[in-house]
C-alpha cells in the first residue's frame, strides 16, 4: 500500500535520490533547475507518496514561490518524480490532482511549470497563459505551461518570473499592501543563467 503525505524536512535526502534517478545530472543545465536553486521551496504544498511496507518515499510533487511581473506570487510546480519501478500506476497523477487542490485552497491564483504537455494538459495545463511570460533562461517553449483559477491572473503578465528570495519578501510586502514597488534587476542572480 503507498499512501499520500506532507512533504517533511527528514524526507529531503530521499526526495534527492528520487530527483537523481529521475531526472539525471542532466537538470542542472536546465534553466529552471538553475531558477530553483535560487530558493526553498513552498514547504505547505510539497508532497509525497510514501511506501507503507518499506516507510520510503515512491513519488514527490513540490513548488517553488515565484514573483510574477506584476509583483504578485505565483508557484512554478516540479518536480514531479515517481520511482521507476512504479509509474504508470496513478501516482503521479494523485500528487498532481492533490497537489493543484492544495494550492488553489491556499489562494494562489496560478500554477506555472515547465514540462510534458502532452502529460500536463489533462491537468489543464496550457502554453497560451504563459505566452507573456519567461524565466531567465532558455525554455522550450511548448513546455513553458500555465494553469490559472483566476481567469486572466497569467495571460495578462508580460515580462520574467523572479524567484522569491529574502531580497523579494519586501517587494512582495509592498504589492500586498498596495503600495508601488520598483524592480530592479539582480545582476548577480541574472549572470547565474548567462
Amino acid at each position: 500500500m503507498i499512501h499520500l503525505a506532507d512533504e517533511q524536512f527528514s524526507h529531503e535526502t530521499e526526495i534527492d535520490a528520487l530527483v537523481v534517478a529521475s531526472f539525471g545530472p542532466a537538470r542542472f543545465s536546465k534553466t529552471v533547475y538553475k531558477f530553483r536553486d535560487q530558493i526553498a521551496p513552498v514547504a505547505e504544498l510539497g508532497l509525497v507518496m510514501i511506501d507503507d511496507v518499506t516507510n520510503k518515499v515512491v513519488a514527490t510533487l513540490r513548488f517553488w514561490p515565484v514573483l510574477l511581473p506584476n509583483g504578485k506570487k505565483s508557484v512554478l510546480l516540479g518536480p514531479l518524480a515517481v520511482d521507476e519501478t512504479l509509474r504508470g500506476c496513478g501516482l503521479g497523477r494523485k500528487l498532481m490532482w492533490n497537489g493543484i487542490t492544495r494550492a488553489r485552497a491556499r489562494g494562489y491564483q496560478n500554477i506555472i511549470l515547465v514540462g510534458d504537455p502532452e502529460y500536463y494538459h489533462q491537468f489543464g495545463f496550457n502554453h497560451d497563459v504563459v505566452r507573456g511570460l519567461s524565466l531567465p533562461g532558455w525554455v522550450d517553449l511548448r513546455r513553458f505551461l500555465g494553469l490559472e483559477f483566476k481567469s486572466g491572473s497569467l495571460l495578462s503578465q508580460r515580462g520574467s518570473l523572479r524567484p522569491v528570495t529574502q531580497a523579494t519578501e519586501s517587494e512582495q510586502a509592498a504589492v500586498e499592501e498596495d503600495r508601488p514597488v520598483a524592480f530592479k534587476d539582480d545582476p548577480i542572480f541574472l549572470r547565474s543563467f548567462a
